[in-house]
């Protein structure tokens, strides 16, 4: 069975996000130390969670994470989760967390993001904020689906 690592967990995110993993069959994996991060198994794993948020049970920033994902796992896809609800805020955020992460780039998600290319490019890091995964819709569900590689 398929896993999702939540890479950099914030409390809030993951109870919103588990629910979104459940309906997509994707057990999330928590992981809340460095040493966690550089060892836990990644055979099944089919994406990577990682908090925009400040604060998380990770000790280790956004950045730093994101680093040590693409270390282990290159083409892993990653989704960034904000609890921002604010578009545009989110937007700086993940532009400014991947400014010096070239060629990655930012996608928030929007309904519109269902037909488009980018969800599951490997250069596009999936944005959802708090309020995309505390009531998922169809879209989101077939985005990240798209996203993951799993159709």
């Amino acid at each position: 069975m398929s896993r999702v690592l939540i890479a950099r967990p914030n409390d809030f995110i993951v109870g919103a996000i588990s629910s979104l993993f459940a309906r997509l069959d994707l057990p999330p994996v928590p992981v809340v130390t460095p040493e966690a991060l550089a060892s836990v198994p990644l055979d099944d794993v089919v994406g990577a969670v990682i908090s925009l948020a400040v604060t998380s049970r990770m000790p280790l920033s956004f950045v730093e994470v994101l680093a040590r994902v693409r270390e282990r796992a290159p083409g892993l896809p990653v989704i960034a989760t904000s609890l921002s609800r604010d578009p545009a805020l989110v937007q700086a955020a993940i532009d400014l967390e991947l400014r010096e992460r070239s060629p990655l780039i930012g996608v928030p998600f929007t309904p519109a993001l269902s037909g488009h290319p980018l969800p599951g490019a490997p250069h596009a890091v999936l944005v959802l904020r708090a309020m995309d995964v505390e009531k998922p819709t169809s879209e989101l569900e077939a985005v990240v689906r798209r996203h993951l590689g799993l159709g």
